[in-house]
C-alpha cells in the first residue's frame, strides 16, 4: 500500500474543516500532475479564493482543463438519460461519477468523472451485457470463463463506439470483502438522486460511503487524493445516517 503525494493531498483537502491551506506558490512544476489526478476544479477554486498564487498561463491551462472536464460530464450525463430505460429494467444503480459530483460535492466542477459506473446483482450481469448491447455497447474483453462475470469478477467494461465507457459492477470490491456485500439489498434500497435536470437511481448515502472507502483503501491503496476527498464529502452529506448498519 502506498501513500498519497502530500502536495496533491493538500489540494484534495482544500476547503474541508480543519484542513490546512495548500502551499501558496510553486505549483507550475506540479500543474500537469495535479490535473491528471482530477484536481483541477479544487485547485482552481483555491486559486479563485486567493489561497494559491497562479500566473495567467497557469490560469489559462486550468480553464482549458475545466472546459474539457465539463464537456465530458455533459456527454456522460446525457448518456445516463438515454440509458434510463435500461437502468430501470435492470434495477441498476449509478455509483460515483455524476452522483457524487452533483449530490455530494458543493459544485460538480470540483469532481470530474470519465466513465459510468453501474452496479447490478451478479445474476443479472449477463442480462445487462445484452441490454447494453442494444444501445451499442460491447465488451472490451471476452469473459475469461463461463460464469466468471456473475460469480468471480468485480466488474467488466463495456464501451460504446462514441467513446463512453461503462464499468459494470456486480459488487463493490474484490476478494472476500466484495463477496460479503449484500448487493441485492443495496439496489433494493436505491433512491433517485438529482443530476442536473434529471434524476438517476443510486445507492443510499450509507452504501456510497462504504463504496468510496473501499475504493480509496482497497482499490487505490490510499494513493489517489480524489478518492479520499470522495470519502470526506460523502461522510458530510446531510442525508447520511452515521448510525445505519
Amino acid at each position: 500500500m502506498t501513500s498519497v503525494d502530500p502536495l496533491l493531498l493538500a489540494v484534495a483537502a482544500a476547503g474541508l474543516p480543519g484542513a490546512p491551506p495548500p502551499p501558496r506558490d510553486g505549483w507550475d512544476a506540479h500543474l500537469e500532475q495535479m490535473m491528471a489526478h482530477g484536481l483541477a476544479g479544487l485547485f482552481s477554486a483555491s486559486a479563485a479564493a486567493g489561497v494559491d498564487d497562479i500566473d495567467a498561463a497557469m490560469a489559462e491551462r486550468l480553464q482549458r482543463q475545466l472546459d474539457a472536464e465539463a464537456m465530458r460530464a455533459v456527454q456522460l450525463e446525457g448518456e445516463l438519460i438515454r440509458l434510463a430505460p435500461a437502468l430501470e429494467r435492470l434495477g441498476a444503480v449509478v455509483l460515483k461519477g455524476a452522483v457524487l459530483a452533483h449530490a455530494a460535492y458543493p459544485d460538480p466542477l470540483l469532481r470530474p468523472f470519465t466513465d459510468i459506473d453501474l452496479l447490478v446483482p451478479g445474476r443479472r450481469v449477463a442480462e445487462a451485457v445484452e441490454v447494453f448491447a442494444s444501445y451499442g455497447y460491447q465488451r472490451t474483453r471476452p469473459e475469461p470463463a463461463p460464469g466468471f462475470d456473475a460469480r468471480v469478477g468485480k466488474a467488466l467494461t463495456l464501451e460504446h463506439p462514441g467513446g463512453v465507457v461503462i464499468d459494470l459492477h456486480r459488487t463493490l470490491t474484490t476478494g472476500n470483502l466484495g463477496e460479503g456485500i449484500d448487493v441485492d439489498g443495496l439496489v433494493a434500497a436505491r433512491r433517485e438522486v438529482r443530476v442536473g435536470s434529471h434524476t438517476v437511481p443510486a445507492p443510499s448515502w450509507e452504501a456510497h460511503l462504504v463504496e468510496c472507502a473501499l475504493h480509496a483503501v482497497v482499490g487505490d491503496g490510499l494513493a489517489r487524493p480524489m478518492s479520499l476527498r470522495d470519502v470526506a464529502e460523502v461522510s458530510r452529506h446531510p442525508a447520511l445516517d452515521a448510525d445505519a448498519g
